[in-house]
């Protein structure tokens, strides 16, 4: 969703990286339907994804499965590979019980009922 509402209000290009095939495909397919060509889509496993991307974002959104124990690792992958611009932003949707082990570029915590989003810069 973060996709769309994106590209819908103007961002320029929009990456999308999922391993199920049936949501990549629902992504560009509406990405096609609403005529919003800045979405890209690749699917893959993030992790894979991160092993080999090469690059900088200004604003990385993941919205891994809630269970998921590899979440935890997600910053220190993206900020060993500098792949967030300077000014930019990442955005981790969980669940409270899950804890970052190095938070120290964490900005803040948020909760939205049962969502917690952290942000790192």
């Amino acid at each position: 969703n973060i996709s769309f509402e994106l590209a819908s209000r103007g961002c320029p290009s929009v990456f999308a990286v999922d391993a199920d095939y049936r949501c990549a495909k629902f992504i560009s397919d509406a990405a096609q339907k609403y005529d919003l060509p800045a979405i890209r889509v690749m699917r893959s496993d993030v992790y894979i994804f991160l092993r080999k991307a090469k690059g900088q974002w200004d604003l990385i959104f993941a919205d891994p499965p809630y269970e998921q124990q590899e979440t935890a690792d997600l910053p220190g992958l993206i900020f060993k590979k500098d792949m967030l611009a300077p000014d930019g932003l990442l955005v981790i949707e969980h669940t409270q019980r899950l804890q970052f082990t190095d938070t120290s570029r964490r900005k803040e915590q948020r909760t939205y009922g049962k969502v917690n989003f952290s942000i790192f810069g």
